[in-house]
């Protein structure tokens, strides 16, 4: 039997509210232990809701549905299951949908290693989308050792049983890893196993603190510390204020120190951060001191260049003062601006912030560029820019009745969001390096149904006709293969 419930929607701040054609689901879990059952796992889902169909309800309302069924397999075996219906909640405007499809499964699993899949089907679109990983339990009874650590969106006490509650809290997950501009708390709760292996007089100190990845040095007030009391299960929330955190990787780490201050066991989660500082204002641009600065070494058109450079990689209130300042002209203005994006990326170091940016923009410029065209002014080298180099690139420079093309590939998750992203580009002139984005299953990026007639229409002089039969591979051509690889 199939069961339907109905899920409250989460605020989805830095999500972009543009239709998705794809259904775009996001799917984290945290292994626990509880004495009364054993080891269990969290299964916590997101499903975007601008990736969802809503269909006409009663009231001039929209809703939409998603099923969602959760396999986990052992050699084959099925171990746990569950299959149930997602209803959102009913809304009035379908065209800007900013907020989320959360919900949360409980699964109890012995020890071992187990192949977790899960598939989410659009009831209204029918559209599909899966999602498999592996997954290892391996809760050891004589050893101190924390659980996964889980994200926390939202939080409030209460006294009520349910999957979103423990330890007298009631938390919705936080499924992303991912802390946009916007978002400036991040809050965790996991917890602490067997602290009775220790020696009965050792002291009992949790440390949580965040980490640049990369760096043994916490970042600037992000370590706290905490004395706990000993039982068998000692839950630990907590939550740091990352305001200030500026854009990066980061790990977010706790630990158990003995008296003699070495690590007992150690847990960590990985993040992602993009915070932009808000640029310093035109009016006031010229107390920003750029003397004895590395901008200083730039001549007018050089900082030009270099504005522009920056575009792909700016905010759209940054575009917009870039092309104010590019066009007035003054070129004490236009050094300040250039200092403070860099500065707004990297207070500490903005050198070394340009310096990374520059490397890149020379190897788009070398890829990418045209004889009229930088490379990062390009469609592919600003993908390149935005998402960095992907993991796999299709090249289908010679294919029979096809412009040529290339695929894209981005395996990992892109800022938390999304994963397995493929764009499109072709070259419609046949002369130039100059690639169109034709297609992509990017979030906010464009979304093109018919991109392999497109591709195809050299092959039929342009004029090929848009139906479905058109979208299987013509002959020769390996446009849809590629694609699905």
């Amino acid at each position: 039997m199939i069961i339907t419930r109905i899920v409250v929607f989460t605020l989805l701040v830095g999500f972009m509210a543009i239709p998705a054609q794809a259904l775009e689901v996001q799917v984290r879990h945290c292994r626990f232990y509880a004495p009364e059952i054993g080891p269990y796992v969290e299964t916590d889902l997101l499903v975007l809701g601008n990736s969802i169909k809503y269909v006409p309800v009663a009231n001039g309302l929209y809703r939409g549905a998603v099923e969602v069924t959760l396999i986990y397999k052992q050699n084959g075996e099925v171990k746990a299951f569950d299959k149930y219906v997602l209803n959102t909640v009913d809304i009035a405007d379908t065209l800007n949908v900013n907020v989320g499809l959360v919900d949360k499964q409980r699964f109890v699993l012995p020890n071992g290693t187990y192949a977790l899949e899960a598939t989410f089907k659009d009831i209204n679109s029918g559209k599909i989308e899966t999602h498999q990983e592996d997954l290892v339990i391996d809760y050891d009874y004589k050893q101190i050792k924390f659980s996964d650590i889980s994200l926390v969106d939202e939080y409030k006490a209460s006294d009520e049983s349910s999957v979103y509650t423990k330890s007298g809290l009631y938390m919705s997950p936080y499924v992303v890893n991912f802390y946009h501009n916007d978002v400036n708390k991040l809050s965790f709760y996991v917890e602490l196993y067997n602290p009775g292996v220790l020696p009965t007089d050792e002291g009992l100190l949790v440390t949580y603190a965040i980490y640049k990845q990369g760096r043994f040095e916490h970042e600037d007030k992000m370590l706290s510390v905490k004395k706990v009391k000993a039982q068998e299960v000692i839950p630990i929330f907590a939550e740091f204020d990352i305001s200030n955190l500026v854009s990066g990787n980061y790990e977010l780490m706790v630990e158990v120190r003995n008296r003699n201050n070495e690590v007992v066991t150690s847990r960590t989660a990985f993040f992602q951060r993009m915070k932009f500082f808000e640029p310093v204002a035109l009016d006031s641009i010229g107390t920003l001191s750029i003397e004895g600065t590395f901008v200083e070494l730039f001549t007018k058109e050089e900082i030009e260049y270099q504005l522009l450079s920056m575009m792909p990689v700016a905010t759209i209130g940054e575009v917009a003062t870039i092309k104010s300042v590019i066009k007035n002209g003054d070129f004490e203005i236009m050094k300040r601006i250039f200092f403070n994006f860099w500065l707004a990326r990297n207070d500490v170091d903005p050198l070394s912030a340009w310096t990374v940016h520059a490397d890149l923009i020379k190897q788009v410029n070398y890829s990418f560029g045209t004889n009229s065209l930088y490379g990062f002014n390009t469609d592919r080298g600003r993908v390149y820019l935005q998402y960095g180099a992907p993991n796999q690139r299709q090249v289908a420079d010679r294919e029979p009745g096809s412009y040529p093309y290339e695929i894209w590939q981005y395996y990992e998750k892109v800022g938390g969001r999304q994963s397995n992203l493929k764009f499109v580009f072709y070259n419609t002139d046949l002369v130039t390096n100059h690639y169109t984005l034709l297609h992509s299953n990017a979030v906010g990026e464009i979304r093109n149904e018919q991109w392999q007639q497109m591709l195809q229409s050299s092959f039929t002089g342009g004029n090929t006709p848009i139906n479905e039969d058109n979208s299987q591979n013509h002959y020769g051509g390996r446009s849809k293969e590629r694609f699905d690889e």
